[in-house]
């Protein structure tokens, strides 16, 4: 038998480390059988995948558990409440997650399972699925208005729809003219319900009025921008930039306050 030289990068799963495996003394047509000698460890798993994050009402946090496919409910301290929207086998992983200031309901986009967003009220109970692969390629940012209004960001389609709190579509922009995007990723109404979008190709945030319409832009600074969020009490929207690391702070206006 040939006398095989095994190297291993990790010890976890071998399709992900890398396997290498050479032999001396086999003839080209012979097969190196591998016997483990020793196991160390086993499968493990994280508590929480965290993707998507939303605020509630009450400043509780919903947190998007991406590879246990659910939504975890957690108080400001820290301390898990539960899951709130289960792995129930109707969905796959949650991206973007959202809440109804004023109903407490939670949006999930579903961009994985069906590609529509699905609607639950604060018990975790499914109302309804707005889209489906008739509509959406990947519904992956999601925000809601003060009015109820839905708003999704199609990340691969560079589209941006807005839906009634029932579901049924008033409009589809983001396509034509000055307001054109391309990969637009992360969303957010202000009090006004006017809609943020961070428009990751043309490196700018994007605003528009609440029937879709185009109100203006500012550059930002390359870095992968990634999502946003506004704080509406103070005015401020927040960036974040993956491939730099940094986090943002704007005025609503467009004039960047401070950095981290």
């Amino acid at each position: 038998s040939a006398a095989a030289i095994v190297s291993l990068g990790c010890v976890t799963a071998l399709a992900w480390c890398g396997l290498a495996v050479g032999s001396t003394g086999a003839s080209a047509a012979g097969t190196v059988v591998l016997q483990a000698l020793r196991i160390i460890g086993g499968p493990g798993h994280a508590g929480v995948y965290p993707w998507g994050s939303a605020t509630l009402p009450d400043g509780s946090v919903l947190i998007g558990d991406y590879e246990n496919e659910r939504v975890e409910h957690y108080a400001v301290d820290g301390t898990d409440l539960g899951t709130v929207v289960p792995n129930d086998g109707t969905h796959g992983s949650p991206y973007g997650v959202a809440v109804d200031p004023t109903s407490g309901d939670v949006y999930i986009g579903n961009v994985d399972f069906g590609q529509n967003v699905e609607k639950y009220d604060s018990s975790g109970h499914l109302l309804l699925r707005v889209g489906g692969p008739s509509l959406f390629t990947y519904p992956a940012y999601i925000a809601v208005a003060g009015n109820g209004t839905l708003a999704v960001a199609d990340s691969r389609a560079n589209k941006l729809f807005y839906f009634d709190s029932a579901g049924h579509l008033l409009r589809t922009f983001g396509t034509s003219g000055g307001g054109r995007v391309s990969t637009p990723r992360g969303i957010a109404f202000d009090a006004q319900n006017n809609l943020y979008v961070g428009d990751v190709n043309n490196r700018r945030i994007a605003e528009y009025d609440s029937q879709g319409n185009f109100v203006r832009q500012w550059a930002i600074p390359s870095g992968g921008l990634r999502g946003i969020a506004i704080d509406n009490a103070n005015g401020w929207l927040y960036e974040v930039a993956d491939t730099s690391g940094m986090v943002r702070r704007f005025t609503l206006s467009g004039t960047l306050l401070n950095q981290w």
